[in-house]
């Protein structure tokens, strides 16, 4: 919450501040612009934690329809095909189960919009033994995890998938 939203608020907070020096000079259109866009993603974002914090079970087909949602924006342009079972298990996903597959989705097409340079990108979804696998692979110029800068990222994926007990794998 603190990283996202708190980010967004600073961007929106220090675009204002230029906007107004420049509004004298008529150059602040720009700036306006930026500031609509970030106020839009905080938005999505608040909206986006509310869903994973609401007491109402999240089903599996919940989830997946998100993603299917949510990766145009996220990929800003990158052509994206969905591979999913026509039907998922039914039930409700346990919310860290739910929260955790979220994230790591999200992280991969941040990272994938960020450093791959793809151009297109295939998100595919299987439940082998009513399991979870999430694939997403792209077209980019790909990366050797051992000649990679490690921040933040790669380890919260395996964190992540640890937490519902399962793993990541990067090839």
């Amino acid at each position: 919450l603190h990283d996202e939203i708190g980010s967004y608020l600073g961007s929106i907070g220090l675009l204002s501040e230029a906007a107004a020096r420049q509004i004298e000079a008529g150059h602040a259109r720009d700036d306006f612009t930026e500031i609509a866009s970030i106020a839009g993603r905080t938005n999505e974002a608040l909206r986006e934690i509310v869903w994973l914090l609401e007491p109402t079970p999240i089903t599996r087909t919940e989830l997946v329809a998100r993603m299917r949602e949510a990766a145009p924006a996220m990929l800003a342009g990158v052509a994206c095909k969905f591979d999913v079972p026509a039907a998922l298990c039914e039930g409700a996903c346990p919310l860290e189960f739910a929260r955790n597959v979220w994230l790591i989705f999200k992280e991969t097409l941040h990272n994938v919009a960020k450093h791959a340079g793809a151009r297109c990108v295939r998100i595919r979804v299987e439940e082998p033994d009513e399991g979870f696998v999430l694939e997403i692979a792209d077209d980019g110029q790909g990366f050797h995890e051992q000649t990679v800068e490690h921040g933040h990222g790669l380890n919260n994926l395996r964190a992540r998938a640890e937490q519902n007990g399962a793993r990541v794998h990067i090839d």
